[in-house]
C-alpha cells in the first residue's frame, strides 16, 4: 500500500497564512485613499473658517509635496532595516498630522499638519512595497497590488458622500478627526498582523543626499501646481522654474535611464509616470467641462467618475487574476491601448459637449476605459518594479515608482494648466483639448514604453 502525501493548497493572498497582513496593509492604503477623497471636499470648508484663502493652494497640495521627501526615507529606511518600523511610524505620522489640522485654530497650523500628513502617507506607502516583498512569495505579488489597486479606487466611490455628509452634518473637523481614528486602528492592525513575518534587516542607515534631493523635488512641484492655477507672466517662470528643479532632482531620485526609459527597471518607473500623467489630464478635465458646457449637475458629473473607478477595479482584479510573467507582455500593452483608446473617445467629447446625454455617454465610455487600461496596468508595474529590483533595492525601487506616478501627474498637470488658462480666454470651448489631447500624446509614449519594461523585451 503507497500513502501519499496530500497536494498542498496552493496560496492566496487571504490564505491563513496571509489573511491578517493582507487585510492590515489594505485597511491603511483604504485610509489613505479615502483621506484623498475627503480632504477635497472639506478643503473649501476649511479655507472659508480659516480665512487662509492665500494659502488655499499649498494646503492642497502640501500633502502631496511632503510625501514626496516620506518616500525617499522610507524606501532607503525599509531597504536597510525593514519595512515594520517605517510602516508604523508612517501611520502614526499620518495620524498625528490628520489631528494637527483637525484641531488648527489658523491656517498655518493647518498646512503644517497637511505636510506631516504627506511625510506620512509617503514613509508608509514605500514601506508596503517592500512588506509585499517580504511577505509573499513572487506568484502573488501581482494579486496583491490588484487589491492595494481596489483599496485605494473603492473610496472614490462611497467617499464622497460620506465626507460631505461629515462636513454638512458635524462640520470640516469632523473628517480629519474621523479619518485619524480609522487610521489609528488601521495602523495597529498592520502592527500586530506583522508580527514576525516581515524581514529585519541589519544593514548600515545610510541616507546620502537623497532626501535633500527629494525636498528640492518638492518644491519644484509646488510651482508647477501653483504655474498651472495661474497665467501671466509669473505662472510662465514658474512652470519654467518647477521644470528646471524637477530636472536638477529627479536624477538621483530615480534609477539611471528613467528619463529615457531604458530597458528594464527604469522603464517600469518611466511607464508608471506616462500612465498618471495621462490619467490625469483625462480626470482633471471630465468633471469641468461636463458641468460647465453640457450642463450635468454635480451628482452626474460625479456618477461618470463612479463609472470610471469601477472599470478601475475591474482592470486591476483582472491583472492580479492573470498576471504571470508569461502574461505581462500582453497585459501591459493591451492596459496602454485601453489608455489610449479612452483617451481617444474622450477627446470626441469636445465637439458634442453641448448635447448633455451624448456628452455623458462619451464621457462614461471614454473614462471607463481609460481607467480600465490603469487598472490593468498599475499592478503589473508595481510587481515589474520589485522583480527587477536589486538586491535590498526593493524601497528605493518602491519610492522611485510611487514617485514617478506623483510627478507625472504634477508634470502632465502643471503643463496642461498653463496651456489651458491661456486657451480658455481665446475659446473656452475648444480649451479643453489641452488635456485630452496632451493625454492621447501621454497615451501612445505609454504604448511604447510599454515594449521596454516587460520582461521578455527587458533580457
Amino acid at each position: 500500500m503507497t500513502l501519499t502525501t496530500p497536494a498542498k493548497p496552493a496560496e492566496r493572498a487571504l490564505d491563513a497564512e496571509h489573511r491578517a497582513i493582507t487585510l492590515g496593509l489594505l485597511a491603511l492604503v483604504t485610509m489613505f485613499a479615502f483621506e484623498a477623497v475627503a480632504v477635497s471636499l472639506a478643503m473649501p470648508s476649511v479655507a472659508h473658517e480659516l480665512a487662509g484663502e492665500t494659502l488655499y493652494p499649498i494646503a492642497v497640495v502640501g500633502l502631496l509635496t511632503a510625501a514626496l521627501v516620506g518616500m525617499v526615507v522610507g524606501g532607503t529606511w525599509s531597504d536597510a532595516r525593514g519595512p515594520g518600523l517605517p510602516i508604523t511610524m508612517g501611520g502614526l505620522g499620518f495620524v498625528a498630522g490628520l489631528l494637527v489640522s483637525g484641531f488648527a485654530g489658523s491656517m498655518e497650523i493647518f498646512v503644517g499638519g497637511r505636510l506631516l500628513q504627506g511625510l506620512g502617507c509617503g514613509l508608509a506607502l514605500t514601506a508596503m512595497y517592500v512588506a509585499v516583498a517580504d511577505a509573499y512569495p513572487v506568484h502573488l505579488r501581482t494579486r496583491v497590488f490588484s487589491l492595494f489597486a481596489t483599496a485605494w479606487v473603492l473610496p472614490s466611490i462611497a467617499g464622497p458622500f460620506i465626507a460631505g455628509a461629515l462636513v454638512d452634518l458635524f462640520g470640516w473637523r469632523s473628517v480629519f478627526l474621523v479619518v485619524a481614528g480609522f487610521a489609528a486602528f488601521s495602523t495597529l492592525a498592520v502592527r500586530v498582523a506583522m508580527g514576525g513575518r516581515l524581514a529585519v534587516r541589519e544593514s548600515e542607515l545610510a541616507w546620502g543626499r537623497r532626501p535633500a534631493y527629494a525636498v528640492v523635488a518638492a518644491v519644484g512641484v509646488l510651482a508647477l501646481h501653483v504655474a498651472g492655477h495661474g497665467t501671466g507672466v509669473r505662472a510662465a517662470l514658474l512652470l519654467v522654474g518647477g521644470l528646471v528643479v524637477l530636472g536638477f532632482a529627479m536624477g538621483p531620485l530615480l534609477p539611471r535611464g528613467t528619463a529615457r526609459a531604458a530597458r528594464g527597471l527604469p522603464a517600469v518607473v518611466a511607464a508608471r509616470g506616462v500612465f498618471g500623467g495621462a490619467f490625469a489630464c483625462t480626470e482633471m478635465f471630465l468633471p469641468l467641462v461636463l458641468q460647465n458646457e453640457s450642463g450635468l449637475s454635480p451628482t452626474l458629473a460625479g456618477l461618470v467618475l463612479m463609472v470610471g473607478a469601477l472599470g478601475w477595479t475591474a482592470g486591476s482584479s483582472y491583472s492580479g487574476k492573470h498576471g504571470r510573467p508569461e502574461t505581462f507582455n500582453g497585459l501591459l500593452r493591451a492596459g496602454a491601448l485601453a489608455l489610449l483608446g479612452g483617451a481617444v473617445v474622450t477627446l470626441a467629447l469636445v465637439p458634442i459637449e453641448h448635447v448633455p446625454v451624448a456628452a455623458a455617454v462619451v464621457a462614461t465610455v471614454g473614462f471607463a476605459v481609460t481607467a480600465t487600461g490603469m487598472g490593468l496596468a498599475t499592478p503589473l508595474l508595481s510587481t515589474l518594479a520589485l522583480d527587477l529590483s536589486p538586491a535590498g533595492k526593493q524601497g528605493e525601487s518602491g519610492g522611485a515608482i510611487q514617485m514617478s506616478d506623483s510627478l507625472g501627474q504634477s508634470i502632465a498637470a502643471g503643463l496642461v494648466g498653463a496651456v489651458f488658462a491661456h486657451w480658455f480666454l481665446v475659446d473656452q470651448g475648444t480649451s479643453y483639448l489641452a488635456g485630452f489631447g496632451l493625454a492621447v500624446v501621454l497615451a501612445v509614449l505609454a504604448i511604447v514604453i510599454s515594449h521596454r519594461c516587460v520582461t521578455g523585451d527587458c533580457d
